[in-house]
C-alpha cells in the first residue's frame, strides 16, 4: 500500500528577506518548520529559484557559495588574459 505524506503549510509571521541579490521567504511546513526558499535572484544566480532549505542559515550559505564560485570563475578567465599578454610581449623581446 503507497501512503502519501501530504505537508500542509504553516502560516508564518516571518517575511521575505532580501540576502545578496537573493530574495528569501519563510516556506514552513509541519514536518519542517524552519523551511525557507528562495524565490528570486537575479539572472547570474538563477539556479538557485525555487530551491528549498532547512534553514535560513542554509539558504544564505547556498547563495555564498554560488556567488563566491563565480568570482572563482572570473578570476581565472582574468588570469588567463594577463598570462597571455605577458607571454606573447615577453616573447617579442
Amino acid at each position: 500500500m503507497n501512503k502519501t505524506i501530504i505537508d500542509t503549510p504553516i502560516e508564518s509571521t516571518e517575511e521575505k528577506i532580501k540576502y545578496n541579490q537573493a530574495y528569501i521567504e519563510p516556506a514552513h511546513t509541519l514536518r519542517y518548520p524552519t523551511m525557507w526558499m528562495i524565490v528570486k535572484t537575479v539572472k547570474k544566480i538563477n539556479d538557485l529559484e525555487g530551491r528549498r532549505f532547512l534553514t535560513l542559515t542554509h539558504a544564505k550559505k547556498a547563495v555564498d557559495v554560488l556567488q563566491a564560485e563565480l568570482l572563482i570563475g572570473k578570476g581565472k578567465k582574468r588570469v588567463q588574459k594577463d598570462l597571455e599578454k605577458i607571454v606573447t610581449t615577453s616573447s617579442k623581446a
